[in-house]
């Protein structure tokens, strides 16, 4: 296989029944979805095991739950010897990233996650924004729709999916006259179901709590190569890495440039670990050259290291 690529997923990719089956067969994931209900009080493995998805679904359940599976599907990928050579994640998938490189212990990735938790839902009870998904359209020429749109609000890509793949976020006039502008073009815009425009300006002002719950963390060396979302290029230092977990929820995730740095790298494949396959779905409309495989579960373990070997 050469040199393997893991993709953490984020919000969105949630799903019942994720993360059962290496809950099941490893102690670590157990003792961790135990210390995170502990810590958190939510009821993880009954939501992630059984649902109702309705409840899943809510930011304060599912970042922590998709950072509880992404860290299982890891651990089950460690069990079968199968180790990256890079690792990129997105939301809660980034502090999964973080200590899969080295970066990070457990406890400490729970610890700040959860004050993330805080700040996007707050950001969603006070109704800050909305997010929308647009295909077909040159970066460019989305450019130029949402500069007509600024007149009602701020709006900004957050997402850099591919060359004609971007999610939106900003307010929700600008959003509303942004899809009326795309339709009148012919073009594909979606509503996304989040519930504010997460990954933009209008949640900077978490910045001063998230650094006041960084400043006496010690972030350790990496020992596998980690991208920055913001950047999409690989952290080269424990500042660096501060710098981001204090406001990548509020600056735009650049998965095409992730992607095309961890190829440039030799990492023709590339393993979502965690629930879904949307990561893989975004690898394969940027470079069909990449090799996208998934692990979710027992079954997509065991064909991830049948062509690992």
């Amino acid at each position: 296989m050469g040199a393997i690529g893991f993709l953490f997923p984020g919000q969105g990719s949630q799903k019942v029944g994720m993360g059962k089956d290496f809950y099941n067969a490893l102690l670590p994931v157990r003792h961790n979805f135990e210390a995170a209900e502990k810590a958190t009080g939510l009821k993880l493995m009954k939501l992630c095991f059984y649902g109702p998805q309705a409840d899943l679904d809510k930011t304060a359940a599912s970042q922590i739950a998709m950072f509880l599976v992404d860290f299982a599907a890891m651990e089950a990928l460690k069990f079968k010897r199968l180790l990256p050579q890079a690792v990129f994640g997105v939301g809660p998938g980034l502090y999964a990233a973080l200590v899969s490189g080295g970066a990070l212990d457990f406890a400490t990735a729970l610890t700040l996650l959860t004050r993330r938790t805080e700040i996007m839902v707050e950001a969603e009870s006070q109704g800050r924004g909305l997010m929308v998904q647009i295909s077909g359209l040159a970066e460019a020429a989305v450019e130029g729709l949402l500069a007509q749109s600024r007149d009602q609000g701020p709006l900004d890509i957050s997402f850099y999916l591919g060359e004609q793949d971007f999610m939106l976020s900003g307010e929700k006039k600008a959003v509303v006259k942004f899809l009326t502008l795309a339709k009148d073009q012919g073009v594909k815009a979606v509503p996304l179901t989040f519930g504010a425009g997460f990954h933009s300006p209008l949640l900077a002002d978490g910045r001063d709590r998230m650094l006041e719950l960084l400043k006496p963390i010690k972030i350790e060396p990496l020992h596998a190569q980690t991208i920055c979302p913001a950047t999409g290029n690989y952290f080269y230092g424990a500042a660096e890495v501060k710098e981001c977990l204090a406001g990548e929820y509020a600056q735009p995730v650049r998965v095409r440039t992730a992607v095309e740095t961890m190829k440039r790298d030799g990492c023709f494949t590339m393993v979502e670990a965690g629930a879904g396959t949307v990561m893989g779905q975004w690898v394969r409309k940027i470079d069909r050259g990449i090799r996208a495989l998934n692990v979710e579960d027992a079954k997509t373990l065991s064909t991830a290291a049948k062509l690992a070997n």
